[in-house]
């Protein structure tokens, strides 16, 4: 999915060739790295599966280096979190899981409850009360208080994680080895994604 996202946002790689002339050269540089978890609250972390994508501000044009102008990008970031969500969906379900299509953006896995994902959300918890006993809201809000109120990270192993989560998910009812087994055992459907300019 993020794969697929960065090659949209390649598509629409501008740079300044003039005072006031832009040129696409859909192409850029970057790097990902994948995180497993959250910022811990309390010393524990919450199950967070999130890439970093660092974009290098550069960008070659008719054989020269120069500066991303990124003012497409910013245009187009309902467009490439779409792009994500579909993909995400898509891999979710061609691996056998059943989603919740009940829910307001990112694919849920059928057979977590609501309780569950929210009390697995305790970094977001904490930025939002934070937001409400400052009255100070938005995307800069999100940013500067996850920023100023965040600890250090835990370092825990993979299996410390795992483990850790296995037997928190069974403390509120959740087996969490019948899930992905489920999904194991369902046929792997076929689903084709619609095509990134549909």
């Amino acid at each position: 999915a993020v794969i697929q996202v960065m090659q949209a946002a390649e598509e629409y790689t501008q740079v300044r060739r003039g005072p006031r002339e832009f040129g696409n050269t859909e192409n850029l540089v970057a790097a990902r790295f994948t995180h497993l978890v959250a910022r811990p609250v309390d010393g524990y972390p919450d199950p967070h599966l999130h890439t970093h994508v660092v974009v290098f501000n550069l960008s070659e044009d008719d054989g020269k280096v120069r500066s991303i102008q990124p003012l497409e990008w910013y245009r187009i970031q309902r467009y490439l979190d779409a792009i994500y969500q579909s993909e995400m969906a898509v891999e979710l379900q061609q691996l056998g899981y059943t989603l919740d299509c009940n829910v307001t953006r990112a694919a849920a896995i059928e057979g977590y409850t609501a309780e569950y994902l929210e009390a697995i959300s305790r970094r977001t918890t904490e930025i939002e009360e934070r937001k409400n006993e400052l009255g100070f809201y938005g995307a800069e809000a999100d940013h500067i208080i996850a920023h100023q109120s965040r600890s250090a990270k835990v370092n825990w192993s993979r299996q410390e994680v795992e483990e850790y989560h296995r037997e928190f998910a069974r403390s509120m009812g959740i087996d969490p080895d019948a899930i992905p087994s489920g999904a194991k055992l369902s046929p792997h459907r076929a689903i084709e994604p619609k095509r990134v300019d549909e």
